[in-house]
């Protein structure tokens, strides 16, 4: 007796099923690393405006101060050796914002924990 196809069967579905799990893994991985950077970015932000927020606190005292002012430069640490900067002006007697920035003093350091082929 003849058994029409039932090996192929279970052959393409124990494939299918791998497959399946392999790329639900895959899926799985992703949003795990996903979920981590947004948290990441989540907290440098809420630490950016904190500081900008200070920032601007310190401007607005300064500016209900009755002295002489001039153009000044205020700077905050956001994170390790990361700054948030504001340059300002003075119009009536006010500091104004004039440009807000992040400056990374931090260098760039290379990683040369990957070995490429280089053609030889």
């Amino acid at each position: 007796m003849k058994r029409n196809g039932v090996g192929t069967a279970s052959f393409v579905l124990i494939v299918f099923v791998l497959a399946m799990a392999c790329f639900s893994l895959l899926g799985y991985y992703q949003a795990i690393s996903q979920h981590k950077m947004s948290e990441r970015s989540i907290r440098y932000v809420q630490k950016y405006y904190a500081v900008l927020g200070s920032l601007h606190e310190q401007i607005a005292a300064l500016n209900e101060e009755n002295t002489i002012k001039e153009e000044q430069i205020f700077s905050k640490e956001i994170e390790h050796e990361q700054y948030l900067i504001i340059k300002t002006k003075v119009v009536n007697n006010q500091y104004e914002i004039v440009d807000t920035y992040v400056l990374n003093q931090q260098d760039w350091q290379e990683q040369s924990g990957l070995e490429l082929w280089n053609g030889e």
